[in-house]
């Protein structure tokens, strides 16, 4: 999602390791986040039971442990084998979350889901690449908006909570956006490994955040 300044201009200077062809480069993008996915598959099916037996909040605060050490781990790491090992953590540590959350919904719900974000992810990539210089003008708005849209999240749920599901569709447009964002924004990187494996995991978690949105709008028409 939205890079601090610092990073992005460590992506902007990492010129090391071996240069890609766009080709390679984006192929390298795609087969990481399949990477990704198939960790959460599986995850999900081996280790469901533990994943049940442990306390909500263990596991919530787990996750949060995990994603932020693989986050200090992609964003300050010049080693292509590590930033490998920092997306397995992350999508490992998403894996252990979405395996309690798909346990609410039921199995049409979840396969839906998914082809729903396949779909915007196609799509918005498509956009992207035809017109890139869109989604780069709009980062700091996309960036402001999802604030606003977790404010008011908060706030709808205690006071409105008869409308928070309008804030699902709202989140969906917004992550949309920064998939658009994040992949525009990966073009303008040196196309290295590392390069590759960072941008992958901006627009896996934009995926995470979509499928875990369109997982509630789709479980309430069950």
């Amino acid at each position: 999602m939205f890079d601090s300044a610092e990073r992005r201009e460590q992506r902007l200077n990492n010129l090391e390791g071996i240069q890609l062809s766009d080709r390679s480069y984006n192929l390298t993008i795609g087969g990481m986040l399949l990477i990704g996915i198939i960790i959460n598959a599986v995850t999900s099916q081996v280790l469901k039971n533990y994943v049940l037996s442990l306390h909500p909040l263990i596991l919530i605060g787990g996750y949060m442990l995990l994603s932020i050490l693989s986050s200090l781990i992609l964003a300050r790491t010049k080693s292509v084998a590590v930033a490998f090992a920092g997306f397995m953590v992350l999508s490992f540590s998403t894996g252990l979350l979405l395996t309690m959350l798909i346990q609410q919904y039921t199995d049409s719900t979840v396969t839906y889901a998914f082809i729903g974000t396949a779909i915007l992810l196609a799509i918005m990539i498509t956009l992207s690449t035809l017109n890139p210089g869109f989604f780069m003008g709009i980062g700091k708005a996309l960036f402001i908006s999802l604030i606003a849209s977790i404010i008011a999240d908060v706030i709808i749920s205690f006071i409105f909570p008869r409308y928070v599901g309008l804030m699902d569709y709202a989140v969906i447009v917004i992550f949309a956006g920064f998939i658009g964002f994040d992949w525009a924004r990966a073009q303008m990187y040196p196309k290295n490994l590392l390069n590759a494996i960072g941008s992958a995991a901006d627009i896996y978690l934009d995926l995470i955040n979509i499928f875990i949105r369109l997982l509630r709008i789709f479980g309430k028409k069950d």
